[in-house]
């Protein structure tokens, strides 16, 4: 699945957003204008917490 949430980290990126976690949760920035269908998909990614995981990950190599 990793290679689904690389894919939907990339698309929320060409869109102008940003993902950040709080806790155990993923938040977009801006969600104006958020499909449902991508929220969905997030939540589908982030079922298990790797969508999270893996946001944590790159906020910390890009910190580094």
């Amino acid at each position: 699945m990793s290679n689904s949430i690389a894919e939907f980290v990339k698309r929320m990126a060409s869109q102008g957003r940003t993902l950040k976690v709080n806790g155990n949760f993923v938040v977009i920035s801006p969600a104006a204008g958020l499909s449902i269908a991508d929220m969905l998909e997030m939540q589908k990614l982030n079922k298990t917490g790797e969508l999270a995981d893996y946001v944590n990950k790159i906020s910390k190599g890009a910190s580094q």
